[in-house]
């Protein structure tokens, strides 16, 4: 996945002059309070870089797309003066919950809108769920497996990612993901048994978050959908509505978003669009299915347009 500066619009200005991005994205560091999040997480390191400089450095090189290893080894004009294996250890380090983290820097920035006055519609408010695939080159890499790919229609190896992301109708921003593998039919995810031999593989402390983090892929992403919905909930961060595609829209999912916040939180999704599936609503005797479903309202919309006009012309 390339991060060109071309397509971030927003920061081309701030980020225009590379020698000055160090000092614009510490005003943005400072205002976010990472260092403060990162100590009251408890995950700071006891020597060495802190972690709120290996984080700067980290997006320093995906906003330019460049890797650790082409940074680290030409110093990227004097920003990045750490060594490529500091880098790498920081990412691979199992005490960081990169989750607590995401939703911390999440809650911070709404302090932030607030404490300026910016006017978002909380009316508005939309959480979304989507699920990428991330293609990877190495079958021994963690986790992989053979996911099918719904741009190419084709199996590859990679992952699936659970994004869940928060629109407040100015701006689009991820609050939480998860990574997951597809089993397969046969339960082999899509590897020989030479190929699965060969994984790499790691025994973790059940007390670490990356214990967590590897049971997750193995997890429904619908099971993963409502777990990350209830996190988000349970830690202030509030929205009117769920959105998401046909492959999300079941029962199951969306009785588990009417119980959020006492109902209040409502599900947009696309039905899926199988003659053979029957839907109950409430205005419904019976199930119907989408055909009979999209006749019904149809209906409805033509009689109230008549009412509209009828009542327009008596009135005049």
């Amino acid at each position: 996945m390339d991060a060109k500066i071309v397509n971030l619009n927003e920061l081309t200005k701030v980020l225009s002059v590379k020698e000055q991005a160090q000092e614009q994205l510490l005003v943005v560091m400072k205002a976010l309070g990472i260092g403060k999040i990162v100590r009251n997480l408890k995950f700071e390191k006891a020597q060495g870089y802190t972690l709120t400089s290996l984080f700067i450095s980290l997006l320093i090189m995906r906003l330019w797309g460049k890797t650790i290893a082409c940074a680290t080894s030409k110093h990227f004009h004097g920003l990045c003066a750490v060594s490529k294996n500091t880098l790498y250890r920081a990412l691979l380090n199992a005490r960081i919950d990169w989750r607590m983290l995401l939703t911390k820097i999440t809650l911070r920035f709404h302090a932030i809108l607030r404490e300026h006055q910016v006017n978002t519609d909380e009316h508005d408010t939309c959480a979304i769920l989507d699920d990428t695939t991330f293609q990877k080159s190495g079958i021994r890499i963690e986790g992989v497996s053979k996911v099918f790919d719904h741009v190419t229609h084709n199996f590859i190896y990679g992952m699936k990612c659970l994004t869940l992301a928060l629109s407040d109708g100015k701006s689009c921003y991820p609050i939480d993901f998860s990574l997951h593998r597809e089993k397969g039919k046969k339960k082999d995810y899509g590897l020989t048994l030479k190929q699965r031999k060969e994984q790499f593989k790691e025994k973790r402390n059940a007390k670490n978050p990356d214990y967590a983090r590897k049971a997750e892929c193995d997890e429904s992403k619908l099971e993963m959908a409502r777990r990350m919905l209830c996190h988000a909930v349970g830690h202030g961060i509030n929205f009117k509505y769920v959105l998401a595609d046909s492959w999300f829209t079941c029962e199951s999912l969306i009785q588990a978003v009417r119980e959020l916040c006492g109902g209040s939180v409502h599900y947009i999704g696309l039905a899926k669009m199988n003659p053979k599936l029957r839907y109950q609503t409430s205005k419904s005797k019976r199930p119907q299915n989408i055909n009979e479903l999209i006749a019904r309202y149809n209906a409805q919309l033509h009689a109230i347009a008549e009412n509209t006009s009828a009542n327009t012309f008596s009135s005049m």
